[in-house]
């Protein structure tokens, strides 16, 4: 009869059956998300910013960041009683690592604090897995054939763990002020020896033709999980920018690669240094306990250096490198690689 259950055998009332609908290919999954940059644990400077930074003590402050997103997992493949599995959905990439830089202070582009008279200790730009990593890849799809695979993000970068200067047209002065126990970690447990901290004391990166001038400023065992303990300077824009230390002390500072007091990458760039004293400062792996300088000039008058060490070039390092050096002592250095070359 016509009571609505007899679609097979002509009842005009009947529902007709949903059809078995094909199997479909899985979904390919989501990438994680970057991370955020953390920039300036006390102070940030943003662009247009000059202010004076006087009189200051900054102490234990960080820069950090939150993780990067993980790559979602890939969708399984459908089944189909005809066609067999369909294919895995490929697995999203993890997130990358973004940056953190100036434990203490942060002056961005086109900003230009003055900073006199202060202590910036015990800050950290500090990238580590308790707080912060690159995203983990997902898991492919299952499937005929499988989904493809993915990989985590990248590494994030540790810059500057008492300051970050980022120097452009405008002349900076830095003045009477100390860098103690300042840090750029990369704690994250990957990359072996080699990471990704610079800069341990300041990382200055110079794009224009602004001069750096510190004048009796104090660098104390600082530390960089890749190069310059002390200090880290980055140029070579071709604009004249520079660097001027004057009446400095630089002691007992670490990198693990190369500078231990301080590491310059000028590219023409201008570099002086006068009535400093470099002492004690130590490059676990690499070249130049007291200066690593690359394709530099520069010009070093009444200087002290004295008890530095590196696997090669104890006391000054350094490529392209024609140094101009007078009325110094040089003493004590040493270069303990078992052919150290430049104690």
């Amino acid at each position: 009869g016509n009571d609505g259950n007899d679609y097979d055998q002509g009842d005009p009332c009947a529902t007709p059956p949903t059809p078995p609908q094909p199997a479909t290919p899985g979904f390919d999954a989501g990438n994680g998300g970057d991370s955020g940059a953390g920039l300036g644990g006390a102070i940030y400077c943003s662009l247009g910013s000059n202010p004076v930074i006087k009189n200051c003590t900054i102490t234990y402050c960080s820069a950090l960041a939150g993780p990067a997103g993980n790559g979602g997992n890939g969708g399984n493949g459908g089944n189909d009683p005809n066609a067999g599995q369909e294919a895995g959905g490929d697995a999203g990439y993890g997130g990358d690592f973004n940056a953190v830089a100036g434990g203490g202070i942060y002056a961005d582009f086109g900003s230009n604090p003055q900073i006199i008279n202060c202590s910036i200790n015990n800050c950290d730009a500090n990238f580590q897995l308790l707080f912060a990593d690159s995203g983990l890849p997902g898991q492919p799809g299952t499937g005929n054939p499988n989904g493809q695979g993915a990989i985590g993000g990248s590494d994030g970068y540790a810059y500057g763990g008492g300051i970050f200067y980022w120097a452009t047209n405008v002349p900076v002065n830095i003045s009477s002020t100390t860098f103690s126990q300042d840090r750029a970690l990369d704690n994250d447990g990957e990359g072996g020896i080699y990471k990704n901290g610079y800069g341990g004391g300041i990382f200055l990166a110079t794009n224009g033709s602004a001069i750096t001038t510190m004048t009796d400023c104090n660098f104390t065992q600082n530390s960089a999980d890749t190069l310059g303990g002390g200090i880290l300077y980055t140029g070579g824009s071709g604009n004249g920018g520079g660097l001027i230390l004057q009446g400095c002390k630089l002691a007992g500072n670490n990198s693990v690669v190369d500078g231990g007091g301080l590491y310059g990458a000028f590219y023409g760039d201008t570099f002086e240094a006068h009535n400093c004293d470099i002492r004690s400062n130590n490059v676990n792996i690499g070249y130049g306990g007291g200066f690593y300088l690359d394709f530099a000039t520069p010009i070093i008058g009444d200087c002290n250096f004295e008890d530095n060490q590196a696997q090669e070039g104890g006391a000054i390092a350094g490529v392209d490198l024609m140094v101009n050096i007078y009325n110094s002592n040089i003493t004590g250095n040493a270069a303990v690689a078992p052919s150290g070359i430049g104690g």
